[in-house]
């Protein structure tokens, strides 16, 4: 994140610095977001203002470099820095696009359900897409999926259904495939939160059958 932060920095500024000398354009930046400085005003107990967590990341920074302190604090508050800036950055746009996570990972139809399992867990998705029949975009979630293997008579038939592949589970082993919330690129964040629903369940970005990009409620936080 640290290196992230100056490489930011070295494009608003147009040139190579130091965390100090990137600091008034990174603040300005930062300035956009309502949590730079109105929310950590109204909350300073909860929120550090953008200016003040700054300067901790800054001087954190060059102490963890040399004597290995602050480390704990200073991965707490990079975070805390990173996700005004995110904000900030994000600030006014509308378009689903600008959101979405380009080229998903999917479950493939002659995976099996063991490796989905193992993709999900290992990247910790909620979701993941499938494409089933060449046409038609479903997502397996975490829920429905740990759902019907923990449903499961004896270890046999979990066995069977980890060895499945997802169209054989979806059609003769009864796993439950949700109806994603399909979107084209210039969509509006706005209608699209509309449309999401209790489960959270994702938004799929498409053109044509294929598949552009993933969101998320939390992605859109």
């Amino acid at each position: 994140m640290l290196f992230a932060l100056e490489r930011v920095g070295a494009v608003m500024t147009g040139r190579l610095g130091t965390l100090g000398t990137y600091q008034p354009g990174l603040t300005e930046v930062g300035s956009r977001s309502p949590l730079a400085f109105q929310v950590s005003i109204q909350h300073p107990a909860l929120h550090i203002t953008f200016t003040r967590l700054y300067n901790l990341v800054r001087t954190a920074r060059n102490d963890a470099m040399h004597q290995g302190a602050y480390v704990r604090h200073l991965a707490q508050h990079a975070i805390e820095l990173s996700l005004i800036l995110e904000d900030a950055f994000m600030n006014g746009s509308d378009c689903i696009s600008d959101y979405m996570v380009k080229s998903p990972l999917c479950a493939e139809l002659w995976q099996p359900v063991s490796l989905i399992r193992q993709q999900m867990l290992s990247n910790s998705f909620s979701f993941l897409p499938v494409l089933l029949d060449g046409h038609t975009w479903k997502v397996v979630s975490d829920c429905g999926l740990a759902k019907w293997l923990r449903t499961s008579s004896n270890d046999g038939e979990r066995g069977k259904r980890l060895n499945a592949t997802p169209r054989e589970a979806h059609e003769k082993l009864g796993l439950n495939l949700l109806d994603p919330i399909l979107a084209s690129p210039d969509s509006s964040v706005s209608d699209l939160l509309l449309l999401v629903q209790a489960d959270g369940r994702p938004i799929l970005i498409t053109e044509g059958e294929q598949l552009l990009g993933i969101a998320t409620p939390y992605d859109l936080l």
